[in-house]
């Protein structure tokens, strides 16, 4: 059992992150906070009610239906168990991102393992290294599907990098890759918008007012297929001590190669779209020109 005074002295330091984190969230992507949020959020004048440590049989944390953010009890005993490897604490400047660039890396779940060993990880500073993430769920950036997951994680990281603040670069490693392509495809508005906008169908009117038919098809697509690998990993409890390598293991068997697939095979098609409007516009160009010199 947990001293309750422990928890509390942790609750209190995350709170004052969390109030930071959602001031830095507002101020970069205010304007794609759902307004009903931004009401709720400014009306917080006491962040410590607004973090939860308790027994959630996992180690994970989670925003809440209950609006608040929930930190496992079990990352007390499971970091105790930590300490029996002998490289726990053996690098004390360890980073989470192990050195790589934090937005772009290609870390997964067991070099976060590795860095908490080393760093001598403690349950305060494994709340801390996550709670940026579920701040932006917790200022209303979807959660659930693989798609918003990636998205909140790649925010997460580019605030993190930008202002300096604490997270992983570990966190949902093959969801940050693919919404990296859509990005390319879509733009850094349009997938910020999807972010912030709940259900499936709201996402991709989004896509279709802004970008049309075909792409509105394409994230169809590619949500249905990316979805199916993505839900058995996150519909699967981890509890237990072993949760967090059970967790790994299953994570390392999700493969997105048939999304890969269906937006390489989008890119292709859009380039031979765009080589026939090119050639189509340059036939009315040189047409235009000798109706001119005829005249």
């Amino acid at each position: 059992m947990v001293d309750n005074k422990i928890k509390d002295e942790d609750r209190v330091y995350l709170s004052k992150e969390l109030s930071n984190y959602v001031d830095i969230i507002k101020k970069e992507y205010g304007s794609y906070i759902p307004n009903y949020k931004n009401e709720i959020l400014n009306l917080i004048d006491n962040y410590e009610d607004q973090i939860v440590i308790e027994n959630t049989g996992t180690i994970s944390l989670y925003y809440g239906r209950d609006g608040k953010i929930h930190l496992p009890e079990l990352a007390y005993e499971v970091i105790d168990k930590f300490k029996n490897n002998p490289l726990y604490g053996s690098d004390k400047n360890h980073s989470p991102s192990n050195g790589k660039d934090l937005v772009d890396n290609d870390n997964t779940f067991d070099d976060y393992i590795e860095h908490a060993i080393k760093i001598g990880i403690s349950p305060r500073r494994y709340f801390s290294e996550n709670l940026l993430h579920e701040s932006m769920h917790f200022c209303g950036s979807d959660g659930v599907d693989p798609i918003s997951e990636g998205l909140t994680e790649l925010r997460t990281r580019e605030l993190a990098k930008k202002y300096g603040l604490l997270t992983t670069g570990c966190g949902y490693p093959k969801e940050v890759r693919l919404v990296k392509k859509l990005e390319n495809l879509f733009g850094k508005d349009i997938c910020s918008k999807i972010l912030f906008e709940k259900g499936f169908n709201n996402k991709k009117k989004i896509v279709l007012e802004n970008l049309g038919e075909r792409e509105a098809n394409l994230f169809d697509r590619i949500f249905e297929v990316a979805s199916k690998k993505f839900n058995d990993y996150m519909r699967t409890p981890y509890n237990g001590i072993n949760g967090p390598y059970n967790k790994t293991k299953m994570y390392n068997n999700i493969d997105y190669s048939e999304v890969d697939y269906i937006i390489k095979k989008y890119e292709t098609e859009q380039k031979s779209i765009e080589g026939i409007n090119s050639m189509l516009d340059e036939g009315k160009n040189n047409f235009e020109s000798f109706s001119s010199t005829k005249k």
